[in-house]
């Protein structure tokens, strides 16, 4: 059946946010020279050891902060993280750690807990098929409205709810996604003004790019003014993700690890690969003028932008994280516990890091570091260029969920509740 597993992992990930606990801790971050070049004999042993050794000294600890059992973080601004537990919403200033605000929750039950947008003007919480919205530096109240009416008659009610939520580029609508069982979707576009329902459709919202929502059911990819919700476009192929190329031009994955390019105003087909992927693609990025995807098997794969040619593949068995991009390099996390940097145009290994253990967020770049974070509660700083460590340190005892890192500022999440354990586990004779 379509879209089954995508229907099991938006329940899934629902309910996983009902058991996080919190604790945030920001580093200072500073720009240094990069270390001189190491050997690759010199990589070779910290690999084979998975040692961990750093050149520089750690920046201090600007600030930690902790919250109630069933905190989880729901979405961030420049200068903000808002964090929801059972019935209150917080904004929380990243560059202080204070909080900024609190207000009651519309969310009662943690279990069925939506999803939250948030830009420099609003957040919106959600719970069922009920929107909020509040000011985003005062907390105070603006509108909320109930998208019940919009459920389809075929839809479980049980089953009706939020599963995603984003603000459009203009800051003017809200793309509201809701679930309505394993194989549809409903997308409510929203004033972020006023709560007023501008149009909705029984498919999911994909991605914006440019005037047009490309938009995805069970039977069909569609684009459609994303000012109107009147259809411009349409094709019998399905679409689980999307991908933006260019200012017309995106690329999809279909639930058989097909990828096609479209031409998002027209609906156009400009290349489709000749045989799937394995499925399902866990990830899908544009850069350099390729399409980086990884597999569930983690593979990690290269496709010409342009006309969807193979580029190459790495072989290394990789962990479902996003890999991190720039022009030189792609950063990809492995599942024996190193952080690799392959070359972003032919695929080349050109150094593996030890990290002492497995990486459990998203690796991300400022200037010339990368910063991963673990299961065993480590922060690391490695130099992009050559993989040597700059600096690493402790920032919990418990497994990192989230990074943020900016040029000022790094801002880790922990959840005690949530190890990620990928131990092995004693037979009890």
């Amino acid at each position: 059946m379509p879209w089954t597993q995508r229907g099991v992992r938006a329940l899934r990930d629902r309910r996983l946010h009902a058991v996080a606990t919190v604790l945030l801790l920001t580093l200072t971050a500073t720009t240094a020279a990069p270390p001189s070049r190491t050997s690759s004999a010199s990589h070779n042993r910290h690999a084979a050891s998975h040692r961990v050794t750093a050149v520089e000294q750690a920046p201090p600890v600007r600030w930690t902060a902790t919250f109630p059992y069933s905190t989880h973080l729901d979405a961030f601004t420049r200068d903000s993280w808002f964090l929801q537990d059972y019935d209150t919403i917080r904004a929380v200033d990243v560059a202080t750690g204070t909080t900024r605000w609190q207000e009651p929750s519309p969310v009662v039950d943690t279990v069925r807990r939506g999803a939250t947008a948030a830009d420099n003007h609003a957040v919106y919480p959600t719970q069922d098929a009920v929107v909020q919205a509040r000011d985003s530096s005062t907390g105070s109240f603006r509108w909320e409205r109930d998208l019940s009416n919009l459920r389809p008659t075929s839809a479980d009610p049980d089953l009706f709810g939020v599963v995603s939520a984003t603000v459009s580029r203009t800051s003017d609508v809200l793309y509201v996604v809701m679930w309505a069982g394993f194989t549809q979707r409903v997308t409510a576009a929203l004033s972020t003004r006023t709560g007023t329902v501008l149009w909705h459709t029984e498919s999911e919202l994909l991605t914006e790019i440019g005037s047009t929502c490309l938009m995805s059911s069970d039977t069909q990819t569609q684009g459609v003014d994303c000012r109107t919700g009147v259809p411009q476009w349409k094709t019998d192929q399905t679409a689980e993700k999307a991908v933006i190329i260019d200012s017309a031009i995106v690329a999809v994955c279909d639930t058989e690890g097909r990828i096609r390019s479209l031409n998002a105003v027209t609906g156009r087909l400009l290349w489709e690969t000749a045989s799937p992927y394995p499925n399902p693609l866990t990830t899908l990025q544009a850069a350099n003028g390729l399409i980086y995807f990884t597999d569930y098997n983690g593979r990690l794969y290269a496709l010409d932008a342009a006309t969807g040619t193979p580029r190459w593949s790495a072989p290394t068995d990789l962990t479902r994280k996003t890999p991190a991009i720039d022009r030189d390099h792609v950063y990809a996390t492995g599942l024996d516990k190193h952080l690799y940097a392959f070359d972003a145009t032919t695929g080349a290994r050109v150094w593996a890091a030890p990290t002492g253990d497995y990486i459990t967020a998203d690796p991300q770049i400022v200037g010339n570091t990368v910063y991963a974070a673990g299961k065993d509660g480590r922060l690391h700083a490695i130099n992009r260029t050559n993989g040597t460590h700059r600096w690493t340190t402790p920032a919990s005892d418990a497994a990192i969920t989230y990074l943020n890192a900016t040029a000022d500022h790094i801002t880790t999440l922990t959840d005690p509740n949530t190890r990620e354990q990928a131990d092995p586990i004693a037979q009890q004779r």
